[in-house]
């Protein structure tokens, strides 16, 4: 297994498989389909944001995020990645430039307040100042997800945030009045769709390029931090693993965090399963070497084997 990558949590297997009644299930089960067809809101209490002013906004952020943020499109909110000069991912992040010199970052962390210490560090002689934002985050996933904000935002103390696959509202702490989704249903939607989690699916031990999440990252901006090292692992082929969706069938508890090749090597290691709700079908997210995704797979768990497909995203394809 590899080192500095947690295994999976055991949470969603063991509300699967040690008493769902059957109307719970129906209820995931409904839950999964309205975030894959249509649109709910989500329980994400790991984003947090930020709130950037000041005239040199759109030049600190340009300098440091991924993204090329000049090439986004306007009033939306644009994927992107902070790193460490090492291209190691320090947040994966939804940045929200205004016209006003100011800018919204939403932000999943690998630790807490990380992306405001990173923006100190390199914050020399720009004129911009920051802060955590006191406003809960609101997230909306689904292709729908855009219809849900348009009442909520109504609120003039609210900020809508629309992107790609969440759209966030900021809002002033008032009940939002919409319905939640099932966590094992989100669970099972983050995973199909293929959206990491930091802490989790990446941290400070993997190249942000391992990731394999191309609209975070632009291969024609100029220099940021961490960029020397993305072009080289991206454009030179040197990345040896890379983020990849699996599919196994599911046995009613987790298979087991380690890949392996037909032949006994190790292959890779998952770092986040779910059943899909609905079907006999499990998804998983994790690290694959690049040489071997063509290749028989299994997931192992002591003496016993299962085999899983690598599979690109969305898994529910």
């Amino acid at each position: 297994m590899e080192r500095g990558v947690k295994t999976p949590s055991n949470r969603v297997a063991r509300c699967y498989s040690s008493g769902m009644t059957v109307q719970e299930a129906a209820r995931v089960a409904e839950h999964y389909r309205s975030l894959r067809e249509d649109a709910m809101r989500i329980e994400a209490p790991w984003l947090a944001a930020v709130r950037l002013t000041g005239p040199d906004t759109r030049a600190f952020l340009q300098g440091l995020a991924t993204q090329d943020l000049e090439r986004t499109e306007p009033g939306r909110g644009a994927i992107t990645f902070f790193t460490t000069e090492r291209g190691r991912p320090i947040a994966i992040a939804w940045t929200l430039v205004e016209a006003d010199d100011a800018a919204w970052v939403v932000a999943d962390e690998t630790e807490p307040g990380a992306l405001l210490k990173h923006f100190d560090r390199f914050r020399v002689m720009e004129d911009v100042e920051f802060a955590p934002s006191p406003r809960p985050v609101l997230a909306f996933a689904g292709p729908r997800r855009d219809s849900l904000l348009a009442p909520l935002e109504r609120n003039p103390e609210a900020t809508a945030i629309r992107a790609a696959p969440l759209s966030f509202l900021l809002n002033s702490g008032a009940e939002p009045g919409t319905p939640t989704a099932d966590p094992a249903s989100v669970e099972a939607w983050r995973i199909g769709l293929g959206l990491p989690r930091a802490g989790l699916d990446f941290g400070l031990d993997r190249l942000v390029t391992e990731l394999a999440e191309p609209e975070a990252i632009s291969d024609t901006k100029g220099c940021y931090v961490g960029q020397e090292v993305v072009a080289r692992t991206s454009q030179r082929g040197q990345v040896r693993r890379s983020r990849t969706g699996f599919r196994f069938q599911w046995a009613g508890d987790i298979p087991g965090a380690e890949v392996h090749s037909a032949d006994g090597r190790p292959a890779g290691i998952l770092t986040s399963v779910a059943p899909e709700p609905g079907t006999g079908r499990g998804f998983g997210m994790g690290y694959l070497l690049t040489e071997l995704r063509d290749s028989p797979l299994a997931l192992l768990q002591g003496a016993a084997t299962t085999p899983v497909d690598a599979h690109s995203w969305p898994l529910w394809t």
